[in-house]
C-alpha cells in the first residue's frame, strides 16, 4: 500500500500518514527515456516514482530534488521523499547521469518491497540534506551498483544503506564518500556486498 502509519514501535506522537508519489510516475508500465530532466521541489514528492510492477529505463538523466520529508522514519523505512523510488515489485535501471538531493530525508535511489529493484550504472549521486542517504533498500528491495560515485554531506546520511525489513545492496567499483556526523560509508541492517569500491567517511565509521 502506498500510505500508512509511520509511527513504528513506540511511535512518534501523533503519527502522520503519508502518500508515496512522484512528479514523473511509471505505474505498471514499461518506459524508456533518454536525456530527461526530472525534478521535484515539493515536500514528500519523489522526482521519479515507479510502482505496481513498472519497468523504467533512464539513460543519462538529470534528477534533482529539493523538498524536505514530513517523516524521517517514513523516508528511511518506505522511501518517502526519495529522488528515485521503486515500490510494489517495480524496476528502475539508470545508465549514466546524476541524482542530486538537498532536502531532509531525501535519499537518492530507494527500492522498497520484495521484487522491487534499482540498477545503477556509472551514475553520480550527491545528497546534502540530513538523513539523505545515497542509496537505500528496505523490506526486501534490491540495489545493484556498478561504478557509481556517491557523496553525502548531511548528518545520519550513510551513502550505502539498508533499513527496515532488510534489503540487498551489491556495489562493484565506484566511490563512496560521507562527511556528515553519524554518517558511516556503509550502514547495514540487511545484506550489503561491496567489491573494489573506495569507501571514505570523515566523521563516522567507514
Amino acid at each position: 500500500s502506498s500510505s500508512g502509519n509511520t509511527g513504528g514501535p513506540g511511535g512518534s506522537s501523533g503519527s502522520s500518514s503519508y502518500t508515496l508519489s512522484g512528479s514523473f510516475t511509471a505505474d505498471g508500465t514499461k518506459m524508456t527515456e533518454t536525456d530527461g530532466l526530472y525534478t521535484s521541489g515539493t515536500k514528500d514528492v519523489s522526482a521519479v516514482y515507479v510502482t505496481n510492477g513498472g519497468d523504467l529505463v533512464l539513460t543519462n538523466p538529470t534528477i534533482e530534488t529539493s523538498g524536505d520529508t514530513s517523516s524521517n522514519d517514513a523516508s528511511s523505512f518506505y522511501g518517502l521523499n526519495a529522488a528515485v523510488l521503486a515500490s510494489s515489485g517495480s524496476k528502475v535501471t539508470i545508465n549514466g547521469g546524476s541524482i542530486t538531493t538537498s532536502g531532509s530525508g531525501a535519499n537518492g535511489a530507494f527500492p522498497t518491497g520484495t521484487g522491487s529493484a534499482i540498477v545503477l550504472n556509472s551514475v553520480k549521486i550527491k545528497a546534502t540534506g540530513g538523513g539523505g542517504h545515497g542509496v537505500m533498500a528496505t523490506n526486501g528491495g534490491t540495489l545493484t551498483l556498478t561504478d557509481v560515485a556517491i557523496e553525502t554531506t548531511g548528518a545520519n546520511s550513510a551513502p550505502l544503506a539498508t533499513d527496515r525489513g532488510s534489503g540487498t545492496v551489491t556495489a562493484t567499483g565506484g566511490t563512496v564518500l560521507a562527511s556528515g556526523r553519524d554518517s558511516p560509508g556503509i550502514y547495514s541492517t540487511g545484506v550489503i556486498t561491496v567489491s573494489g569500491t573506495t569507501v571514505t567517511a570523515t566523521n563516522s565509521e567507514a
